[in-house]
């Protein structure tokens, strides 16, 4: 991953990454932000696997990408193409070579907008990772998982994951705050029993 060090980042609009880990490419992400002229990611048996992941090239301004499916279990997720026109809302065009609609855009941004704003209300690290995955994992059902009425209640389920998600913050930021509290008491109580015993 050094070759990027290396090249004439004005040269480069296209990068493509084959058979390396996605979390060996997640620190490449700030060098590939440096190069102007960069327009298409290619991801190959990268092992993408989560949004967490995928929501690491939003700071790109990208018109292409393509996400294989082949040792890319990210591409088994249902709403996969709606959050990634979510997070290149601008700039996309294409998505594993198909045309980004405007109607596809208007979608995304009602679907998604109540989990980037929910999410930005919860300190890093607040969440465990069960919590984490029916945020990111629960609502995002295995293709072969759906059917035609899983397709009609779309609009039902994206209100009842709202609740869900607002449920959630709620639990984790009254379990910080409480954890904050206990950690100042737990200090308290050691600093004077230590005074005790002196």
């Amino acid at each position: 991953m050094n070759v990027l060090d290396t090249i004439d980042s004005g040269c480069v609009n296209s990068v493509s990454f084959s058979m390396i880990l996605f979390d060996q490419i997640i620190p490449c992400i700030d060098k590939l932000s440096k190069f102007p002229s960069l327009m298409k990611l290619t991801f190959s048996k990268t092992m993408l696997k989560d949004l967490k992941q995928l929501n690491r090239l939003g700071s790109l301004k990208l018109t292409d990408l393509d996400i294989l499916p082949e040792d890319n279990p990210i591409t088994s997720f249902r709403f996969l193409r709606a959050f990634v026109v979510f997070l290149f809302p601008k700039t996309l065009i294409r998505f594993n070579q198909e045309e980004i609609t405007d109607q596809e855009r208007q979608q995304a941004l009602q679907q998604f907008t109540p989990l980037k704003s929910a999410m930005a209300h919860i300190p890093s690290g607040l969440l465990s990772k069960s919590q984490i995955q029916i945020m990111y994992g629960h609502c995002f059902k295995d293709v072969s998982d759906a059917d035609d009425s899983d397709l009609e209640n779309d609009t039902m389920k994206i209100s009842a994951h709202e609740k869900l998600i607002q449920s959630i913050v709620t639990e984790s930021v009254d379990e910080f705050n409480k954890n904050a509290a206990f950690e100042v008491q737990w200090k308290q109580m050691m600093e004077s029993l230590l005074e005790c015993d002196i």
